[in-house]
């Protein structure tokens, strides 16, 4: 069995002001990820498994594909 990892993270408008005020984390500027510093700073995220294809938002255009395709599972 394979399991692909992929994330997305969503943070509501209160912790994004925390978020910017905390300094960065050894873990953090090490393995170059965001979500290190949320972790090491004390805070929780909740992690889910879905059972469909992930889409990579790498491009501008990308936004637009994901956005129709949300559209079409009626989750926007």
């Amino acid at each position: 069995m394979m399991i692909l990892h992929s994330s997305g993270q969503s943070y509501d408008s209160k912790f994004l002001k925390i978020y910017s005020e905390l300094a960065p984390t050894p873990l953090q500027l090490e393995e170059d990820l965001e979500q290190l510093k949320v972790l090491e700073n004390g805070y929780k995220m909740k992690v889910i498994k879905v059972d469909h294809d992930a889409h990579g938002v790498d491009t501008p255009e990308d936004v637009g594909k994901l956005e129709a395709l949300m559209r079409e599972r009626n989750l926007v």
